[in-house]
Formats: C-alpha cells, sequence, structure tokens
C-alpha cells in the first residue's frame, strides 16, 4: 500500500495523502515510471486475489462479502484504479 492511492477510501485527495506522507518521512526523488507500473500491477493482483476467493472457494462465508467490500471501492470515482490512471497520465506530461 502506498500514498495517495485510493486504498481503503481514507475520504482526503491524493496530493492531501501525499502532503502527510512527505510531512512525516521527508521529500525524496520518485521514479514515476516505476510508481505507475506497481501502481497497475498491485491493482490487477489485488482484484485476481479478491475474485480468486469470492468466485472459487467453497468456503468463507462473511469472508467472501468482506472481500466484495474491499473490491468494490478499486472501481468508484477516485478509487485505485482512477488514480492510478491519473498517475500515468501526469507523468506522462512531465
Amino acid at each position: 500500500m502506498f500514498i495517495g492511492a485510493g486504498i481503503w477510501d481514507s475520504g482526503l485527495a491524493a496530493s492531501e495523502e501525499e502532503s502527510l506522507f512527505y510531512q512525516g518521512y521527508g521529500q525524496t526523488t520518485i521514479n514515476k515510471d516505476v510508481l505507475c507500473y506497481y501502481r497497475f500491477e498491485r491493482i490487477i493482483q489485488d482484484i485476481g486475489d479478491y475474485c480468486e476467493y469470492i468466485f472459487l472457494f467453497d468456503e468463507g462465508g462473511d469472508d467472501r462479502m468482506q472481500c466484495f467490500e474491499h473490491l468494490q471501492p478499486v472501481f468508484l470515482p477516485n478509487g485505485a484504479i482512477e488514480r492510478a490512471y491519473d498517475a500515468y497520465n501526469t507523468r506522462k506530461i512531465l
């Protein structure tokens, strides 16, 4: 998990999350290409893991519903996918 990713719906804008992160850890140089790759790779992995648990396992009960609830925000406005695309598009402009 990392700053500005839209994970767990903190209610903060990506820029607010980043500002708070840097207040705590200090400034650093970020390789935007690597960060963009990681964001998309991580989202795809999470979607696959959640879907595997939801659809391919017979056990789980309430855990399956919890996985479904964690998966939904990924697709919502300002969720992980939208923020990943925003980061990618910003990277291309810079």
